[in-house]
């Protein structure tokens, strides 16, 4: 595979690859070494700088030995840095996560010698002037980040072209990606600047109150921009098919159903996205239902689904006033949880938040799902980070007031309304559903327990218990 040049575009839009065809470009020019704290992470939540990493992975996730993978991964490397000696390249094997295998990337340049032909070059060629101090190289580092399960990379690699063009997010950008296997890996990649910073779930224990009032209000201004940004409907972002994955080529498309290739049917007939149009937050809501039934019907072969009783409950709540219908959806990242912030601390009294990452389930959402309480801003070390009941709660701790004051006076009445509120928090697990799908047992009951209590805040009935095949 011949490398191609890196198109002459601001760095937020150079972001290369197509559909079908794998069009790698070349690494960038090497920029000045980034100093990386210890807990640095690539855009995916799990991961680590672990040169040891535990072999685990590879039985759990049942993926290639690293023995028989780095040399592929070397292979990649030399493939996208052209005329770089092997030696300056460092592969590193880190700790990914539970959708990605995470390697870190090193590039050594040796320091510049003066231009040949100029002044300089003939006062050193001379003797005139003594050679200066050996200078330490440039290092430039990167993560490569690799779907355990080959999915398509397009929809990331759209979502973060998107994110760095519209909003002030320090994100990780996309410099080269292959949605095709056709590769030395032999496996879709997407290849990233490794943002300098720390985790935030490793250095928050460390962090004085003064440094976590600054990052409460950093936090709210990222979750009220976020919101700002809005769409006329409930919609991902894609990337259109052969063109790419630049600003210029995102498309809006519906929620995906099934949510995955393995669960799609190949007699069926009827696409599982399509482009995205103008609705309200209620018909959404109901075409949505009217999706899930009829794949479940027809892929699934049940012979009853709870996705009716979702969209009368819907009706019911809004014609109750507690289910606003607007025709206008907001920008969430969905997984905005320590593990996927970095921080840098300048000084004693400030925190900066260097780095937003994993982007992959963000999408364009009903006000109510774009919107809840970081609770683990002013919650014990030991609080889940998905347990929004505590956001219902006051803080316990006289801090953790303050924290969560800072936030709410940061992000706005409408904001705090939509997140606490005892109706849209059991909307943002039915929205969940919506999203994924109910492919297991146990999804099930808990999503017709979330319906039952949905129903006892209208006084619906409830619907009737599903029969056909499980």
């Amino acid at each position: 595979m011949s490398p191609i040049a890196p198109d002459p575009k601001p760095p937020e839009l150079d972001h290369q690859n197509n559909h079908r065809a794998e069009t790698s470009h070349a690494f960038p020019p090497p920029a000045p070494e980034q100093r990386l704290d210890s807990g640095a992470a690539s855009d995916d939540s799990d991961a680590q700088s672990c040169t040891s990493a535990s072999t685990d992975s590879t039985t759990q996730y049942d993926q290639e030995p690293w023995p028989t993978f780095q040399p592929k991964v070397d292979q990649l490397a030399a493939q996208l840095v052209p005329g770089t000696l092997s030696s300056a390249i460092h592969v590193e094997r880190m700790q990914g996560g539970g959708y990605n295998r995470i390697v870190g990337l090193s590039i050594t340049s040796p320091p510049k010698a003066p231009r040949r032909w100029t002044l300089p070059w003939f006062r050193r060629l001379l003797g005139c002037t003594p050679s200066p101090p050996a200078s330490p190289p440039d290092i430039t580092q990167y993560i490569l980040r690799i779907p355990r399960w080959n999915d398509s990379i397009a929809s990331a690699a759209a979502t973060l072209a998107f994110v760095g063009t519209q909003l002030s997010v320090p994100i990780p950008r996309v410099v080269a990606s292959s949605d095709s296997v056709e590769n030395a890996l032999g496996m879709r990649y997407m290849l990233q600047p490794r943002l300098p910073g720390q985790r935030l779930d490793g250095a928050w224990p460390a962090l004085n109150f003064a440094q976590k009032k600054c990052l409460a209000k950093q936090l709210a201004e990222l979750s009220r921009n976020l919101y700002g940004l809005t769409h006329t409907s409930c919609c991902v972002l894609g990337a259109a098919q052969g063109k790419g994955t630049s600003v210029d080529t995102v498309e809006f498309l519906t929620l995906r159903i099934p949510p995955d290739d393995t669960h799609i049917d190949p007699l069926r007939q009827i696409p599982s996205s399509l482009p995205a149009t103008p609705q309200t937050t209620l018909e959404f809501i109901q075409q949505t239902c009217t999706r899930w039934d009829v794949y479940e019907r027809t892929s699934c072969h049940r012979l009853t689904t709870p996705w009716p009783r979702l969209a009368a409950l819907a009706s019911a709540l809004h014609a109750r006033g507690l289910l606003p219908s607007p025709s206008t959806f907001h920008f969430t990242h969905l997984d905005l949880f320590p593990r996927n912030i970095l921080i840098v601390t300048p000084s004693p009294d400030t925190v900066v938040i260097s780095g937003v990452l994993d982007w992959d389930d963000a999408l364009f959402a009903p006000g109510w799902a774009a919107c809840r309480m970081p609770v683990w801003l002013w919650t014990d070390d030991n609080a889940d980070e998905v347990d929004e009941e505590q956001g219902l709660r006051a803080p316990e701790t006289e801090e953790g007031r303050v924290l969560r004051r800072v936030f709410e006076e940061g992000v706005g009445d409408e904001f705090v309304g939509y997140a606490c509120g005892r109706v849209y928090v059991l909307l943002r697990k039915v929205f969940l559903w919506m999203r994924i799908g109910l492919s297991q047992q146990h999804l099930r009951r808990e999503f017709g327990a979330v319906l039952a209590e949905l129903e006892g805040l209208v006084g619906e009935k409830g619907g009737e218990e599903e029969t056909g095949n499980e």
